[in-house]
């Protein structure tokens, strides 16, 4: 299995609460990206997969062929420094790999970030307070310093940012400079709202 495999080579590294869950299902639609379903985010560089060997991991992307680009996406690998820093990790796994990361106005994302916690961490306390007390929801904005890793040990060329913003306004334009990044033929998409998957609260 480990030797037959193909590693992935693509990598959507966050941010979470910013249209990661659309912007992989988008990616997915493109005759040459093989996107994780299994689960979308294997987190196997950080947090709870991590214990889990190789070939776990591999399996993942068993159902990929001969497509250019295979990928996962997992928000974990900006949540430092909770969860350290996976750059490194990714580095020497897949030295050519490709990174991609979506941002989206930081205090709109926080405040999604914080209604996930209430719902699925048991955050009790109000947003100011959660704010002051737990770190990580400020931390994950902080965009500079979630991917100034990626391009220390990438390069900027291999580094692709967007926002959350610039997919919604334009999808069509956004996916384009996407493809163009990877060096990938533009697919047009069906004219059809932005799909807001996994979108959560606002207010």
């Amino acid at each position: 299995m480990t030797d037959a495999a193909r590693r992935p080579n693509l990598f959507l590294v966050g941010s979470m609460k910013c249209g990661t869950t659309s912007l992989h299902n988008m990616l997915a639609t493109h005759p040459s990206i093989f996107m994780c379903q299994n689960p979308k985010e294997p987190a196997w560089f950080a947090g709870g997969n991590s214990g889990k060997d190789l070939d776990w991991y591999l399996e993942r992307f068993a159902d990929a062929a001969d497509q250019s680009f295979v990928g996962e996406s997992s928000t974990d690998y900006t949540k430092a420094p909770r969860l350290g820093c996976a750059a490194a990790k990714i580095k020497a796994f897949a030295k050519d790999a490709r990174i991609l990361y979506i941002m989206r106005d930081p205090v709109a994302r926080a405040v999604s970030h914080y209604w996930w916690e209430v719902e699925y961490s048991a955050e009790g306390r109000s947003f100011p307070e959660a704010m002051k007390s737990a770190r990580e929801i400020a931390d994950v904005g902080h965009y500079a310093m979630q991917i100034a890793p990626y391009i220390e040990a990438f390069g900027r060329e291999r580094v692709h940012a967007l926002t959350m913003e610039e997919l919604t306004a334009d999808p069509e334009r956004a996916m384009g400079a996407i493809y163009d990044f990877l060096r990938l033929e533009h697919v047009a998409r069906e004219a059809a709202p932005l799909p807001r998957d996994n979108a959560g609260k606002s207010t």
